[in-house]
C-alpha cells in the first residue's frame, strides 16, 4: 500500500512542444498519480496538445505512466485552466492528496524534486510546499508560482468551498500572480505557510526585453494583490516564509522587497 501521499499534476499548454518533455520527465520518476492536461480549445492549432497527449499514451506503457487526462477549455485563461484541471483532480474520480501545478518550462529536479516538495508540503503549517530557482533572485520567484508548487488538496477544496475557485480569475485581468493571492488568502484566514522546498528547480526564462515586461506585469499584479492586505499582514507572510524555507534564504531579503520595515523583526 502506497504511505505517501497521492499526487495530481496539472499542466497548462497549447502550441507548446515543451509539454511532450514535461510529460516523459514525470512518468520516469513513477512518483506522479494523475496528470490533468489543460489547453485552450480555440487556440490550440490543429489539434497540437491532444496529438501530445495521445502519442504519449500510445507511446508509453500504462504500467510507466501516470492517468492522464486531456481538458480542452473554450473559456481558457491561465486561473481557469488551473480551476478547470484541479478540480478533475480533487473533485473527480480517486482525488489526490497534492495537486502540482507545473510549468512546462520547469524541469523540477527529478525524484529528489519532487520528494522535496512533498516534504514541505507534509509540515503542519504548509498550504503548500514550492521551487526556488536556480539563478533567480526576484521578489516573484521567491514566492510561491504556479511554476512548480505542490498545494495540499484539502487546503484548496476548504478555499473553494469559501470563495468559489482555487485560484482567482481576476489576476488573469492584472498580470498573472493568482498563485501569490491564492498563499496570500490562506495564510491571512489560517495561518497556512508557503514552505520552499530543500531543492532548487531550473525555469527557462524569456529573452531579456520580454522577461523585463514580465517582470514589470507581475509586479504590477504584486501589488495589486497587496493592496488588499495589512501592511503587517504583508510582513508576516514575507517572515513566514523567510523562517520557514528549507532552502536558506538570504536573512531580510524578503523583508526588503516587502515594504519599508515598521516592524520589528
Amino acid at each position: 500500500m502506497k504511505n505517501t501521499p497521492s499526487i495530481g499534476a496539472v499542466l497548462r499548454a497549447y502550441n507548446n512542444i515543451a509539454l511532450k518533455d514535461q510529460l516523459a520527465r514525470l512518468a520516469e520518476t513513477n512518483m506522479v498519480d494523475r496528470i490533468v492536461v489543460v489547453t485552450n480549445l480555440r487556440e490550440d492549432k490543429n489539434g497540437f496538445t491532444p496529438k501530445i497527449v495521445s502519442e504519449f499514451i500510445q507511446n508509453t506503457p500504462e504500467s510507466k505512466r501516470p492517468e492522464i487526462s486531456l481538458i480542452e477549455l473554450d473559456n481558457y485563461t491561465w486561473s481557469n485552466a488551473l480551476n478547470a484541471g484541479i478540480g478533475e483532480l480533487v473533485d473527480g474520480k480517486a482525488p489526490v492528496d497534492r495537486v502540482w501545478c507545473l510549468s512546462n518550462e520547469v524541469k523540477f529536479g527529478g525524484k529528489e524534486g519532487i520528494e522535496a516538495l512533498l516534504q514541505a508540503s507534509s509540515l503542519t503549517n504548509a498550504s503548500c510546499g514550492f521551487s526556488l530557482y536556480e539563478d533567480r533572485s526576484e521578489e516573484v520567484y521567491l514566492l510561491p508560482r504556479n511554476t512548480c508548487s505542490m498545494w495540499r488538496a484539502d487546503l484548496l477544496k476548504q478555499h473553494h468551498a469559501n470563495i468559489g475557485h482555487y485560484f482567482d480569475p481576476i489576476m488573469d485581468t492584472q498580470g498573472g500572480m493568482e498563485d501569490i493571492l491564492t498563499a496570500f488568502r490562506l495564510f491571512s484566514k489560517l495561518e497556512c505557510v508557503p514552505i520552499a522546498s530543500a531543492t532548487t528547480a531550473k525555469i527557462s526564462v524569456p529573452p531579456p526585453e520580454k522577461f523585463a515586461e514580465k517582470m514589470r506585469h507581475e509586479l504590477s499584479a504584486l501589488d495589486f494583490i497587496k493592496k488588499q492586505f495589512s501592511e503587517k499582514n504583508i510582513f508576516d507572510f514575507y517572515k513566514a516564509i523567510e523562517e520557514n524555507s528549507q532552502r536558506p534564504i538570504r536573512p531580510g531579503i524578503l523583508y526588503e522587497k516587502a515594504l519599508p520595515l515598521r516592524y520589528n523583526r
